[in-house]
């Protein structure tokens, strides 16, 4: 066999193994990006999933685990403090059992998403969606509510572990 064959056999033998070695690598670089957004996407509805089958069926302890901490610390205090010992009787028998279904995922960023769902309880079915926000490698959701200004001094005077009455005696050290 000529020398220039065996050359030219050679480089087509190196071309189609590079060229194999190519589609393989984007082959393997399409799943990894693929199975990354089917990650964040799963873990999203996940979150979504648990917060809102808790907060519908009245649950509110049971989200804590799905939400950020200023969801925690402001909408879950306030729902629990303030709307929960303050519903009708007759609201969470007529409301219950309520079903979540996640209809939509839509991840806007690499930390932000939102969740479109349709909620059906007894007496009725609406379609809302909900943010989440990515902290620390987790999917949490994020609302916030913002709390009426008779809820927030309520909220204030309990807090206050300093409040004086004001006809006590003053204090001599302070005088």
């Amino acid at each position: 066999m000529p020398k220039q064959l065996g050359t030219l056999l050679f480089s087509f033998r190196y071309i189609s193994m590079t060229r194999h070695l190519q589609l393989a690598f984007t082959a393997l670089m399409t799943a990894i990006l693929l199975s990354a957004c089917n990650s964040d996407e799963q873990q999203i509805k996940q979150a979504a999933q648990g917060y809102l089958d808790a907060m519908a069926n009245y649950r509110i302890e049971e989200a804590e685990p799905y939400v950020t901490e200023e969801t925690r610390d402001i909408t879950l205090l306030f729902v629990e403090k303030a709307i929960m010992p303050n519903l009708a009787p007759n609201v969470i028998p007529e409301n219950t059992p309520a079903t979540i279904d996640i209809t939509s995922v839509d991840i806007t960023t690499d930390t932000t998403a939102s969740v479109a769902y349709t909620k059906t309880t007894p007496k009725d079915t609406t379609h809302e969606t909900i943010n989440l926000l990515k902290r620390n490698d987790e999917w949490r959701v994020h609302y916030v509510v913002e709390i009426p200004p008779i809820f927030q001094l309520f909220n204030n005077a309990s807090n206050d572990t300093h409040a004086t009455d004001s006809t006590a005696a003053p204090n001599k050290d302070n005088n």
